[in-house]
């Protein structure tokens, strides 16, 4: 099973070097319990996590090199099932490439608790209760050899102005059979249009792609990157945000919040209203705000950690900032 999995800064936050948790596992199917796992913690040093491979947290083995916290990691592990009682292996890799050839596991253990299981058929992701890490993961593929490949892996995209114009720059990995990057543009964070094609160039390593817009419209921009196969498949990358000049300013605060967020703007007219919108383009709420107001109070209790925007939109004008849940 290969994983490409994001892990979040909220991790460092909520358990300590000492403390272990897993997040994937596999399961036979007679059983519930969880028959060989991927274990995480905080690393030696501050931003980094460790990884593990275990039957149970009884015996579990480290990979104990330090990773960087916010990078995503590509996570392969396999249950090799060995004759006789107590010998079964499991193995981890931690960020290594595909390859036709198995490479040396980051980590490795023997199943020593309990009785072994007749066979391994199912796959469990586990998000535990007090000391949970909080991460994406990307795409998961299972299989019976460590060649199998993960689909096209974005790892970044970011938007800057400048000189007057958009400048998006994005990374990708295990780029395979991928046509290539349309870049859409919205000026809303809901309606988007293609502005460009960029090809792909499909290698493995890690690719570097930038695109410039140079028709920048005053006030909010917003893109996002529609990531075509050559089978015809696609998916959407998050929306970035560009700002050029606004007519309109606003401030979030608290920043990051975890139950209410106020929003400091200008003057509302009568119909002014905001939108809490995902990084996806998805507008998850839509609050109307009194005439006259200056400043607005937002429950955020109910959305998951993360990363939105929030749109004010007042009269013709329009300011847009970005915020973080807890």
């Amino acid at each position: 099973m290969r994983a490409a999995v994001k892990k979040s800064p909220s991790f460092s936050r909520s358990s300590s070097s000492t403390t272990i948790t897993s997040f994937p596992a596999f399961i036979s199917s007679s059983a519930t319990d969880y028959r060989g796992r991927v274990f995480v913690r905080k690393g030696s040093v501050p931003n980094t996590i460790q990884f593990a491979i275990g039957a149970s947290s009884a015996d579990v083995v480290w990979s104990t090199v330090n990773r960087p916290e916010f990078d995503v990691h590509l996570i392969t592990i396999a249950y090799q099932r060995v004759a006789g009682a107590n010998n079964d292996i499991l193995k981890l890799w931690v960020d290594q490439p595909i390859a036709a050839t198995e490479p040396t596991p980051s980590a490795q253990t023997t199943y020593t608790s309990g009785t072994e299981p007749a066979d391994i058929s199912r796959f469990n992701i586990r998000q535990a209760t007090t000391l949970a890490p909080v991460g994406e993961i990307d795409a998961i593929v299972v299989a019976t050899t460590y060649a199998a490949a993960l689909p096209l892996n974005l790892t970044s995209f970011t938007g800057s102005l400048v000189n007057k114009a958009s400048l998006l720059s994005w990374t990708s990995t295990n780029e395979e059979n991928v046509k290539g990057f349309s870049v859409e543009k919205g000026l809303n964070g809901t309606d988007f249009s293609e502005i460009g094609f960029v090809p792909a160039k499909n290698l493995r390593s890690s690719t570097n792609y930038s695109f410039e817009d140079n028709s920048v419209k005053g006030g909010a921009n917003f893109y996002r990157l529609n990531m075509k196969d050559k089978d015809g498949s696609s998916r959407y990358s998050a929306v970035v945000l560009v700002n050029s000049i606004t007519t309109s300013t606003t401030q979030v605060f608290p920043n990051p919040a975890r139950s209410i967020m106020n929003v400091s703007h200008e003057k509302a007219n009568r119909g002014a209203a905001m939108q809490i919108i995902s990084l996806s383009g998805k507008v998850l709420r839509t609050i109307p705000v009194q005439a006259g107001a200056t400043q607005t109070g937002i429950s955020v209790s109910d959305l998951v950690k993360g990363n939105y925007m929030v749109v004010f939109e007042n009269g013709g004008s329009k300011a847009v900032t970005q915020f973080s849940k807890q």
